[in-house]
């Protein structure tokens, strides 16, 4: 994106903000984390860690294409509870489709996200840091990486 600013976020900078998510949820609660995938993987670990919870499952959903925004949201995976005793975690809230999309086939489970944009971090029920609208983060697995470059363009699979 022409113009776009980016706020690059450091392995400690994101491990406390972890921390600080961790501290707002009643550890007792849950029993499981569902990471949503790609963005939620990362958080899941580090928030499993943090309060020790040891099952974690992904929903696989694609909204992004780069960085931009696809018309609809694909999920990819099935889910098989209602969310209930569960956690959802995404790296970040944005335009909120993602837990809009998601909320409604988990309705019992606790939605939280590591980052929040202003005008959609009411939509889930914790976050750790508030960061501007106008900001892409740049996370640090993403970090050495150049956002219009992509590690794999294509991949050949020999099925023989």
């Amino acid at each position: 994106m022409k113009n776009q600013k980016y706020l690059k976020i450091t392995w400690n900078a994101f491990h406390q903000d972890v921390k600080i998510l961790a501290q707002k949820i009643n550890a007792a609660k849950y029993q499981k984390i569902y990471a949503i995938s790609r963005g939620g993987l990362a958080p899941a670990c580090v928030l499993a860690h943090q309060l020790n919870i040891r099952k974690i499952e992904t929903i696989d959903v694609v909204g992004y294409q780069a960085e931009s925004q696809l018309k609809e949201i694909q999920l990819l995976s099935e889910i098989h509870d209602d969310g209930e005793n569960c956690i959802v975690i995404d790296d970040l809230i944005d335009s909120g489709r993602t837990i809009n999309f998601l909320r409604p086939k988990l309705p019992k489970a606790l939605f939280v996200t590591v980052y929040a944009k202003p005008l959609r971090k009411e939509l889930v029920d914790f976050y750790a840091v508030e960061i501007p609208a106008d900001e892409w983060i740049l996370f640090p697995w993403e970090n050495d990486v150049h956002p219009e470059e992509k590690l794999i363009k294509i991949r050949d699979i020999n099925t023989n």
